[in-house]
């Protein structure tokens, strides 16, 4: 019984938000399904347009790599799979298995390592055709961690 009147409850509030004007949110009732908790949970939408993206973690290519052969693990935890704006100095262009890459390093003619960055996108790719080595620029997208130096997925020219 107590478990029908919480579904009722959370109906009702679902109307409520239906009829009072707030047709840019979306509600809807899900069942926990707990057994400590018999009670429907409200799950409010936000619309997609209200979502904003956090910004890009900015880092330079020599402390991005730095970071990585310090430490492999708490770089990992700090910056895969996060969105970042790498700066540095173009050291290398070319495809790697049909994909466009360029590496950044801190500009060092000697560096053996490097930030490689790929480039899915054709604007992108047209932007990466017209780069010269030794020009220092950033580079915003995911950080996909590790293999032998920091790699960067999803990559736009900023």
């Amino acid at each position: 019984m107590k478990r029908k009147l919480c579904i009722i409850a959370a109906l009702a509030v679902t109307a409520v938000f239906s009829l009072s004007g707030c047709g840019s949110t979306q509600s809807s009732v899900t069942d926990t399904g707990s057994s400590d908790a018999e009670a429907a949970e409200v799950v409010t939408e936000v619309p997609a347009e209200a979502v904003t993206e956090a910004p890009a973690i900015s880092i330079s290519a020599e402390d991005l790599m730095s970071a990585y052969e310090s430490n492999e693990v708490s770089a990992d935890k700090q910056y895969k799979d996060q969105k970042l704006s790498v700066t540095g100095v173009v050291d290398n262009i070319s495809t790697v298995l049909d994909q466009t890459t360029v590496t950044l390093t801190n500009g060092d003619e000697f560096a053996f390592t490097g930030v490689r960055c790929y480039f899915d996108d054709e604007g992108e790719i047209d932007k990466v055709a017209n780069l010269s080595k030794g020009t220092t620029i950033t580079v915003e997208g995911t950080c996909d961690g590790y293999t032998i130096e920091p790699v960067m997925k999803d990559c736009i020219i900023k």
